[in-house]
C-alpha cells in the first residue's frame, strides 16, 4: 500500500514559526464573526474596545486596540 503524504496544515507549528513570526503569540480567528464574538467578550470583561482585522501575513483574523 502506498504511503499517503500528509498535507501541511495551516496550524502546523513549524510553518507559523518560520513564515509568520509577526503573528506569533497572537490569537487567530478563522472568521471575522469569531473575532467579533471574542472582541465582545473582552469588552464585557475588561471594557477594552478591540477591532478585528484580516492579517496580510497569515490570512486569519486578529484583534487590535488601535483606533
Amino acid at each position: 500500500m502506498p504511503k499517503i503524504k500528509k498535507k501541511r496544515r495551516v496550524s502546523d507549528k513549524k510553518f507559523w514559526s518560520v513564515n509568520n513570526r509577526g503573528c506569533e503569540g497572537k490569537s487567530r480567528y478563522d472568521t471575522e464573526e469569531a473575532a467579533l464574538e471574542h472582541s465582545d467578550r473582552i469588552y464585557e470583561q475588561y471594557g477594552e474596545d478591540m477591532k478585528p482585522y484580516r492579517c496580510k501575513s497569515c490570512g486569519f483574523w486578529h484583534l487590535t486596540s488601535d483606533r
